[in-house]
């Protein structure tokens, strides 16, 4: 899926002018025909508490793209089995660590082997996890 950080929050606020330009026909009209003054603050707030929501979203969005996040638990599995699955040769794996930041992912652990096995060997057995 493609993402982009400056669209996502260019439609965040897009949304939030309109739900502010909304607001404020509402509030002339509601006020105009029914006289009721104090709609003004409470329409008011409803469009403030849209507009810092949508603020909140653009944060921890733009946030998650520049930021590394952890890994969710199913996809932690998956890698878990899939790096067992193909490090034959190692007696264990150790510190699996997922990172991802923007569009890249990495993954990062600690591989134990014997101690009869040569470097080149240990490298072939990384290179295939």
């Amino acid at each position: 899926m493609l993402w982009s950080a400056a669209l996502g929050s260019d439609s965040k606020h897009l949304m939030a002018e309109t739900v502010t330009s909304a607001g404020v026909l509402v509030d002339l009209v509601g006020a105009v025909l029914t006289g009721v003054l104090q709609m003004d603050a409470a329409i008011a707030a409803l469009v403030a508490l849209r507009v810092l929501r949508s603020g909140w979203e653009v944060i921890r969005d733009t946030a998650s793209g520049l930021l590394d996040e952890a890994a969710l638990a199913e996809e932690l599995d998956t890698i878990c089995s899939v790096t067992s699955a193909n490090a034959e040769g190692a007696l264990e794996i150790q510190a699996l660590r997922r990172r991802h930041a923007g569009r890249m992912t990495s993954i990062d652990l600690h591989m134990v082997v014997l101690e009869s096995i040569t470097a080149d060997d240990a490298h072939d057995i990384c290179d295939r996890v």
